[in-house]
Formats: structure tokens, C-alpha cells, sequence
């Protein structure tokens, strides 16, 4: 198919928007296949659309396609003015522009120069794996959950659960704390057994600290659909569901108010599948990080959420809502994270497990001590108390290896 198709341009100009989303952040590069995918799908129907416009398909194709991906966007506006201009023109004088080859140029430099910034991201060096554990290890990440005094004082009681996990052996560290607020930084010292840089604060800071995250040999992870806080340097077991870059581009495209559904039922199976993916693996060196009770709000108990009424004007990740929004979630996921441990604890019944967050649940800026408080319970068996004090989830894999 030619470059000069209306095809070749409506795919040009949605590819050129995904690059951009993609590189507002680190993020897989894997991420790219699925929204690119629907963008090739998407531009083929645009362009047998857009061919019965003779001169003009090369405009109208990628005016549908800016429109569809980014509908309030500067490419959007100002091709819809181009478009119009043309119109107007043709009314006037009778004749047609032959706006083909502009346009395919100017789809063409768009794609470009998304295009040019993706180079580092194949070409990166990957850092070697550190010496492997010795022994079945899982290492659960439950992504903002707060301690359990903080939930106690929010009048929400999680005592049975840590009953529950210290009749499984487990030992409870109820004054562990976080050295950090971000996921990302608590990720970086505890994968790189090195503080991240206070001033590191860019996306490409963040990018090159996200490329020196490694794990022992032979760890597989389960990621978040987070992009920036997946490990790249392990494989992975991949549960599915949408990631935040189809998510971010659901949230910004013509399709948005009747996406919400989609995004939250899709979040609802990543996250079950992850549970799933933990229980029943074969792997015995696992990294599982959940989005949980992380926003967004998933479940009401047993009862699905639905998408929050703000959508697709705010940001679902960000908003911590309430203690009771934290209580609803943890109703449905406690019980689940119990079952979770029975399954593995039978399937290796001599595993480090350890269950912990990066960071508090991070409710309010009038008490940010809260922020650092974190849950923290491990079950080690040939070494018990082995996170003695306030232990920091960034010295988890040390103490581990150390022991």
C-alpha cells in the first residue's frame, strides 16, 4: 500500500498520538501494540471513508482520525480548520486544492517525529540480574495500602486479617514505614539497592532510574498496568486487562463517556487475574504488584464499582477518596489475598512470603506523616522475625538476600 494512500495518512497521524502519549511517561514498549493495532484497524476503515473525497481523502482521513484519538487537540483543531478552509475555497472558486501530497508529508513528519524518540527505549542496555534468593521467595506488592493503625484510627478494622495471616505463620511489623511517598522511588532503592536521586523528578530522570531496576535470577514479575512502575528487566506473567496508556488514550478520544464501563471491568479482570496468576503459578521466585487498594476503586465489597462520575475529566489513579472507599475495596480483596496464600503456602509451603506496600494511602496533605506508613507482613519460615524494628519495604530484597 502506498505511503500516499489515505490509509498510510489516518495511521500516520493516530500513531503519531499514541507516541506522544507513550512518551509522557515510562512505560513498556509492549504497551504500544494494542493501541497501534486499533489504530491500523481504525485507518483502514477511515481511509475506504474518507477515498470517495477524491482530492480532499488525504485531509478528511486524517481529520477523522485526529478527531477520533484527540478530538480537542491542536492537530484536531487545526486540521478541522484546514478542512473547512478548503471547503470555503472550493465554494468560492469553484475549484478543488489538491491537498494530497501536504498532508501526507505533514502525516508523515508528525509520525516521525514521534518516532525519533523511541530509539533509546530499543536500544538500552539491560543491567545484570543479582544473584538468585536460594529459596521459594513471593514478594506481593499491594500498591498505597495503609498500615493498620492508620486504618484504625480511620475506623476501618483489618485485626481479623492480620490474625488470619499470623495463624498462617506470618509475623506483623506494625510500625514499618516507607522512605517515600512515590511507588516508583520506594521501587527504585528497593531494585537497585540504591536511593533515588531527590532531584530526579523528570520523565526521562524517571526513565533512566525505571532501566536500572533489576531483580534476583530466575524472578518473574506480574505487573500493574502502571507502565512506569513495571520492571523491565524480568519476564513477566502477563494477567491482561487494559493498560494506563489505553486507558489514557480511551480518556482523551471521541469514544471517551462510553469507554468507562470498558476501562473498569477490564481493570477488574487485571486484577483478578493477577490474584489468579499468584496462586497458581509453577514459578518459584515471584514479584506480583497489585493496583490494590491503590485508586481506582474497584469493588464495594462484592459489589463492582462503577466508573467515577468525573470521568474522563479527571484522573482515576490519582483521587484517594475516602476511608470508606478504602474499607469497600479492602472488604473484597482481603479475603481474597487470604486465599491467595493458602494456595501458595501449599504449593510451597517452605516460601518467603512477604505481603507490603510502597507507601500509605496518602488521604489527606494536613497529615503527610501518614503517607509514609506502611504494611508490612512476612512469613519466613526458617526465619522468623526476620524484619525486626521499623523495617522500610526499599530493604526488603537486602535483608532477603542477606539471611
Amino acid at each position: 500500500m502506498r505511503l500516499g494512500t489515505p490509509v498510510a495518512v489516518a495511521f500516520c497521524v493516530g500513531a503519531g498520538v499514541v507516541l506522544a502519549y507513550f512518551l509522557a511517561a515510562p512505560q513498556p514498549v509492549s504497551y504500544l501494540i494494542r493501541p497501534l493495532s486499533a489504530v491500523l484497524v481504525v485507518s483502514m476503515l477511515l481511509g475506504l471513508l474518507a477515498s470517495v473525497f477524491g482530492r480532499s481523502s488525504h485531509l478528511v482521513a486524517a481529520s477523522l482520525m485526529a478527531w477520533l484519538v484527540q478530538p480537542g487537540s491542536a492537530i484536531a483543531l487545526t486540521l478541522a480548520s484546514l478542512a473547512a478552509a478548503v471547503i470555503v475555497w472550493r465554494l468560492l472558486s469553484g475549484r478543488t486544492l489538491d491537498m494530497q501530497k501536504p498532508i501526507a508529508a505533514a502525516a508523515v513528519v508528525f509520525l516521525v517525529v514521534g518516532l525519533a524518540p523511541m530509539v533509546p527505549h530499543v536500544l538500552w542496555s539491560r543491567p545484570a540480574n543479582t544473584p538468585d534468593l536460594g529459596r521459594p521467595t513471593f514478594l506481593i506488592l499491594l500498591d498505597g495500602f495503609p498500615r493498620a493503625d492508620t486504618l484504625e484510627s480511620l475506623g476501618v478494622d483489618i485485626g481479623w486479617f492480620v490474625s488470619e495471616l499470623e495463624d498462617r505463620g506470618f509475623d506483623h511489623y506494625p510500625s514499618a514505614t516507607s522512605l517515600y511517598v512515590s511507588t516508583w522511588r520506594t521501587l527504585t532503592h528497593l531494585l537497585t539497592g540504591e536511593p533515588p536521586r531527590e532531584d530526579w523528578t523528570s520523565v526521562e530522570e524517571m526513565r533512566i532510574a525505571r532501566n536500572s531496576w533489576t531483580l534476583p535470577r530466575d524472578f518473574v514479575a506480574v505487573a500493574p498496568p502502571l507502565g512506569s512502575v513495571t520492571i523491565p528487566n524480568v519476564p513477566h506473567l502477563n494477567p491482561g486487562g487494559p493498560t494506563v496508556l489505553d486507558v489514557a488514550l480511551l480518556q482523551g478520544s471521541a469514544v471517551a463517556f462510553l469507554s468507562g464501563g470498558y476501562v473498569m471491568d477490564g481493570m477488574r479482570f487485571q486484577l483478578e487475574r493477577s490474584l489468579d496468576l499468584i496462586a497458581t503459578t509453577d514459578e518459584t521466585q515471584l514479584f506480583a504488584h497489585l493496583l490494590a487498594p491503590h485508586p481506582p476503586f474497584l469493588y464495594e465489597g462484592d459489589t463492582p464499582r462503577d466508573m467515577p462520575s468525573c470521568w474522563p475529566y479527571c484522573n482515576i489513579f490519582a483521587d484517594p477518596g475516602g476511608p470508606r472507599d478504602v474499607e469497600g475495596y479492602l472488604q473484597w480483596l482481603l479475603p481474597r489475598l487470604i486465599d491467595v496464600v493458602d494456595q501458595v503456602i501449599v504449593r510451597h509451603p517452605d516460601a518467603d512470603v512477604v505481603l507490603f506496600s510502597d507507601h500509605g494511602g496518602r488521604f489527606s496533605e494536613d497529615e503527610l506523616e501518614e503517607w509514609y506508613r506502611v504494611f508490612l507482613a512476612a512469613r519466613t519460615p526458617s526465619r522468623p522475625g526476620l524484619f525486626t524494628g521499623s523495617p522500610h519495604p526499599s530493604s526488603i530484597l537486602l535483608v532477603l538476600r542477606q539471611s
